[in-house]
């Protein structure tokens, strides 16, 4: 029998944000990836850590991530 293969939530989110033509929140990340919101913020903090996104915190808090080039990506 075959393993099936499902790629993470890490993988999901990058592949969105490098998608994606503008910011998204971590609300936006969990519908479009069907993570749940634990699942989103540890691979955001993660990705966030090796310079593959990044976060702009609008005044009331909200966090939008973006990702960054790939060439800066560690």
């Amino acid at each position: 029998m075959a393993k099936i293969k499902k790629p993470t939530c890490t993988r999901l989110i990058l592949e969105a944000l490098r998608a994606s033509d503008d910011f998204m929140n971590q609300k936006m990340l969990r519908s479009t990836t069907s993570c749940n919101a634990d699942q989103v913020s540890a691979a955001l903090h993660d990705l966030r850590r090796y310079r593959a996104v990044d976060v702009g915190v609008a005044p009331d808090g909200c966090g939008w991530w973006f990702a960054c080039p790939a060439r800066d990506d560690t």
